[in-house]
């Protein structure tokens, strides 16, 4: 059986680290056992159908604009990333389309694959230069923020692997994407944002550690989001980082 195009896009955008994938240290093998016990129902992909019906190219060709929106705003690549078509998203990149175009609503392609948890997409998109960074117009949430919010933990990894900001907070809230896990009991996607987080390439780009101290705009952080929600599971998991945490930041007097 030939792998998919995930396996392929993901071996060149996340490349084979030891000291994540195998465990060389005891805490980040510990942390990937975790995230591989914690039964995420979210965290499936979601590719679109191959529906056939579905063909811009002869538009393309003869120059129509790549990057015309409807009147939400949706381009063709913010369609062929709802769909999971990265035959159609080859053809708009071909053509001149922007990857980090983004509709009325501030959603850019890469936080509709992120949303709706397809690994897939958002691999291809992170290799083709999506921005990781942009923001929705409304919750003002990253692609992280998304992925975080719906559980898919792969897509998650992905991000983080890639650069994403772990830390990146919604100036209407204050909340960073471990808050939103935590808010929604990800348990799968908590471990991932410490896993990443201890990621050797991150370390090597001196790219800043997960910080589960943060406060949102309200003084509550991961911790006191999850006590609120009554996650047990995120509560246990967020204690143990809180106090190793605490602990790394610790002078004797």
């Amino acid at each position: 059986m030939q792998l998919s195009r995930a396996h392929s896009v993901r071996a060149s955008i996340l490349p084979d680290r030891p000291g994540l994938l195998k465990g060389d240290n005891s805490r980040g093998s510990a942390l990937r056992d975790d995230v591989d016990d914690v039964d995420d129902d979210d965290s499936e992909s979601h590719s679109g159908s191959e529906d056939e019906s579905v063909n811009t190219g002869p538009l393309l060709e003869v120059g129509v604009d790549p990057n015309s929106v409807d009147s939400e705003g949706w381009a063709g690549l913010h369609w062929a990333a709802a769909l999971g078509r990265l035959d159609l998203a080859d053809l708009y990149l071909e053509h001149g389309a922007d990857i980090n175009v983004q509709r009325q609503d501030g959603y850019a392609p890469l936080h509709i694959a992120c949303e709706i948890g397809d690994e897939e997409t958002t691999l291809y998109l992170l290799q083709h230069g999506a921005k990781s960074e942009l923001q929705t117009r409304y919750d003002q949430f990253t692609p992280l923020h998304l992925a975080c919010r719906e559980g898919h933990r792969r897509c998650v990894e992905a991000l983080g692997l890639a650069g994403a900001n772990l830390n990146a907070q919604s100036p209407v809230s204050g909340f960073t994407p471990l808050m939103v896990a935590a808010i929604g009991g990800h348990e799968g996607c908590v471990l991932s944002l410490l896993l990443v987080s201890r990621d050797t390439l991150r370390m090597c780009q001196n790219l800043p550690p997960l910080d589960v101290n943060i406060c949102d705009n309200d003084g509550f952080g991961a911790l006191d989001l999850a006590v609120l929600r009554g996650h047990d599971n995120v509560i246990e998991t967020l204690q143990v980082q809180f106090a190793a945490s605490n602990l790394s930041n610790f002078t004797p007097s």
